[in-house]
């Protein structure tokens, strides 16, 4: 076997992606409505009253105040379309010696584009209590009903419903507690109608010192609703270290209010489970396209930290993540979308009217961090309120809003995509904020939930008795860029060697564009040095075959490259010379770790089939550009196999056949009448037999022969007899000493030899014997005698014996 191997230089073409598809073409804005009395709501405590909403249609809602002092007020609700042009401003007349108190504050929109609304109103016998109220309007700002909801046994006990959910049906769900059984939750369901269906309280019985600390609800679909509350128990303050905080999520039937499946579950900041997690239960949300529940809650630190958790439908916990930030950074407001997206907010009042947001996607990944300057983009020095709406393109849609003692507002609508390059103020900055700290979550058995009665409720219809006011709302855009990502090229090279690890991509994109690159490598073999909207620099940890992907963040436009990366070969080896065996054929492999493969015959694959003897030869090339070339031999073979045996036998007779000792792991039929050791095989026919013999020369590569072996009915078999005394008297009988046989002997040598080891008498004829005469003697010498005998009959093998014999006169 000969090898040589040489280097050459590869020359390495661009290659242009593939899978090109449809891109985004759309815009980031900045508009402002002004002047207007729209009074935007603002944050009390832990929850935040300002809840634009979306319906299936990008259309947008939101509500509030307009005008200006408490009886000479309107409840507003504001419609803008997808390109957030004004559809309609409607304001219901509130006063409190009037029945219409207002509709509160949108939470949810049905299918059929129902809003849903809900509030806290005072108690005007008891300023420390409050009722709650209820509402739902047609997508035109109709009333459709309004209830006023009040603690059945006595209106002055503190505590409400709040944040009502509805189902595909027009069921209405709606949960909150009262603080005569405040830890108790309780969850009220309302047909489309406005109708009670059901209303249910909760409690726990299986730990001590249980205490309800906060509530939400979602929707899973119209047979099931989920519900979150946050608990500690095992002492009567969080901050006591034997207290234990946690959270429950509960599934309920929508028919009766039944629980079907629960789970209870703590944070830990160690995987041990040493140190708990304390954090604020925000808003349990459900994505019925992924089937999960998603839990938000906040704390930590400065109240920074936002911790989210994931389900499957059947509350089995999938992921945690926590996210956390400084003080001053916390956020005021946490959104969630209809698909589990979360957009972190916080804003910043004073001469420099900004904010910062945080966007989260699905999966718990931290999308994209900005920081938006609404100073630079005009706006004016007032406090202001900001929540975010998630449209169907995935374009974020910021709604900003003043409140204050003035009857002049103003209300802006700031559209852009959380994967925009941070190129103006229209846009935002990027601003790295939020990190990614560790978090662990345990299930624990217990609390165990189950229901407990009713609460008493008096429910009484609250309507507008005036008809709506329209206002006007003029927009000014202040501030327009359009994106088009229609067109990306990636360009790179397939082949790559190891021995140069460094690697650059680039891409052609449309600069109008506007979107950020978003860059997909396996990084279990690649490791990023760095990269821009327009270059990738990659370093090979590793020989790799895959993809190098890129795409514009949010946008299904995409391309991509296989790449295939190899270590740098050292030879090539087709294997060592080798015999032919016949009817077979040997497949020569050159291995797949090379480039280009040129046989002797000018085949290109990388193996051959050799059917025949010969010289095989081959060419490689690797894809540094290393040349190496193996040769091997393929020699006829060279063992012929012959069992011939032309000799008939007795049946009481051996066989006896010299086998070729280049061949190896004989084996013969039948087996049972013949042996083989030291390459003569040995047969014992009792009848006339064909027997089969084979044999390996090679591993696989075998031959055979067969043989008959005659066997002679009624004969005397093969012998030879050597007698233990003559007398040699001449007296014609036993007068000489010789063996006695039967059968063909090849081969036949007698030495006779006397006491003192002399050789007295040799003899290669079997009918010749010794006459007990020694030389120059004339009469036999009596006494004994030794003999010694070679012979070998036709067939068998050669034998030798040896004896005494004594002579008798």
């Amino acid at each position: 076997m000969v090898k040589k191997y040489f280097f050459s230089v590869l020359l390495t073409l661009p290659l242009l992606g593939s899978s090109q598809n449809n891109g985004c073409i759309d815009s980031v804005s900045f508009n402002q409505f002004y002047p207007s009395t729209f009074n935007t709501p603002v944050s009390v405590g832990a929850g935040f009253y300002f809840t634009p909403q979306r319906d299936a249609f990008d259309n947008l809602y939101t509500s509030g105040g307009s005008g200006s002092g408490f009886n000479n007020g309107y409840w507003s609700i504001i419609k803008f379309d997808v390109n957030n042009q004004l559809v309609w401003y409607k304001n219901y007349k509130e006063d409190i010696f009037l029945t219409f108190r207002g509709g509160g504050n949108i939470y949810d929109i049905e299918p059929n584009g129902n809003l849903v609304f809900a509030d806290n109103i005072g108690n005007p016998a008891n300023p420390g209590s409050s009722w709650n109220l209820i509402s739902k309007t047609d997508n035109a700002g109709n009333f459709l009903w309004s209830r006023t909801i009040k603690h059945g046994t006595n209106p002055d006990i503190t505590g409400a419903l709040g944040f009502p959910k509805t189902n595909d049906n027009g069921e209405l769900f709606a949960i909150g507690r009262y603080f005569d059984n405040r830890e108790e939750p309780i969850v009220v369901a309302f047909d489309a109608a406005g109708g009670l269906k059901w209303n249910k309280r909760y409690k726990h019985i299986t730990v001590p010192k249980f205490h309800l600390t906060g509530t939400s609800v979602t929707v899973e679909n119209n047979n099931s609703i989920a519900v979150a509350i946050q608990y500690y128990y095992n002492a009567d303050i969080i901050t006591d270290p034997a207290a234990k905080p946690g959270f429950q999520i509960f599934k309920v039937n929508t028919t009766d209010g039944s629980i079907t499946n629960q789970i209870s579950f703590m944070y830990y900041n160690d995987i041990a489970g040493n140190n708990a997690h304390t954090t604020t239960l925000q808003k349990i949300n459900y994505d019925p396209v992924t089937k999960r529940f998603l839990l938000c809650s906040a704390g930590g630190s400065g109240g920074g930290n936002c911790v989210l958790s994931l389900f499957d439908e059947n509350l089995n916990h999938l992921k945690t993540r926590l996210v956390s930030t400084s003080a001053i950074f916390s956020p005021r407001k946490r959104t969630i979308g209809k698909h589990n997206e979360i957009c972190l907010i916080r804003d910043y009042q004073g001469p420099v009217q900004s904010f910062h947001y945080t966007t989260i996607d699905n999966e718990l990944n931290l999308v994209s961090q900005k920081y938006i300057n609404l100073a630079a983009l005009g706006f004016p020095p007032k406090n202001f309120e900001v929540d975010v709406s998630y449209k169907k393109n995935g374009m974020l849609s910021f709604q900003v809003g003043t409140y204050g003692g003035s009857a002049t507002q103003y209300f802006y609508i700031q559209d852009q995509s959380p994967f925009y390059n941070n190129i103006n103020t229209c846009v935002g900055k990027d601003s790295l904020v939020y990190s990614e700290l560790p978090i662990y979550t345990q299930t624990v058995a217990n609390p165990l939930i189950e229901e407990s009665g009713i609460t008493p409720l008096t429910i009484t219809n609250n309507f507008p008795d005036f008809p709506p006011v329209e206002f006007p709302l003029p927009k000014t855009l202040l501030c327009k860029e359009t994106s088009i990502c229609d067109t990306i090229k990636l360009l790179g090279t397939k082949y790559h060697c190891m021995s140069n690890p460094l690697d650059s991509f680039k891409i052609y994109r449309n600069p109008l564009c506007l979107r950020k690159t978003n860059w997909q490598t396996d990084t279990n073999y690649i490791k990023i040095l760095s990269q821009s909207d327009t270059a990738l620099h990659v370093e090979y940890k590793q020989p790799y075959r895959g993809k190098i992907k890129v795409s514009f963040g949010g946008c299904t436009l995409t391309d991509s490259i296989d790449i295939e990366v190899y270590a740098a070969q050292t030879s090539v080896n087709i294997g060592n010379d080798t015999m032919h065996c016949p009817g077979k054929t040997i497949t020569l492999k050159a291995g797949k770790n090379f480039r280009t493969y040129q046989w002797q015959d000018g085949s290109s694959k990388d193996s051959l089939v050799a059917a025949q003897p010969g010289r095989y030869s081959i060419i490689v090339t690797d894809s540094c550009g290393n040349v190496f070339k193996d040769t091997l031999l393929i020699n006829p073979f060279d063992v012929i196999l012959k069992a011939d045996f032309a000799k008939r036998i007795c049946p009481a007779d051996t066989a006896v056949i010299i086998l070729p000792n280049q061949l190896y792991n004989y084996s013969w039929l039948p087996v049972t009448t013949a042996t083989l050791q030291n390459f003569t095989w040995r047969l014992f026919p009792s009848v006339s037999t064909i027997y089969s013999i084979t044999g390996e020369r090679l591993p696989g590569c075998t031959v055979s022969d067969t043989v008959l072996i005659n066997v002679k009915p009624n004969c005397i078999p093969d012998y030879i007899y050597f007698p233990n005394a003559f007398t040699p008297n001449n007296n014609g009988l036993n007068d000489t000493w010789k063996p006695g046989f039967n059968g063909q002997l090849l081969l036949y040598e007698l030495i006779i030899y006397n006491r003192y080891g002399q050789a007295v008498f040799k003899s290669s004829d079997p009918t010749q014997g010794w006459d007990g005469r020694l030389k120059n003697s004339k009469n036999p010498l009596t006494g004994s005698y030794v003999w010694s005998c070679k012979y070998q009959f036709a067939g068998k093998v050669m034998e030798q014996e040896q004896g005494t014999f004594i002579l008798i006169r």
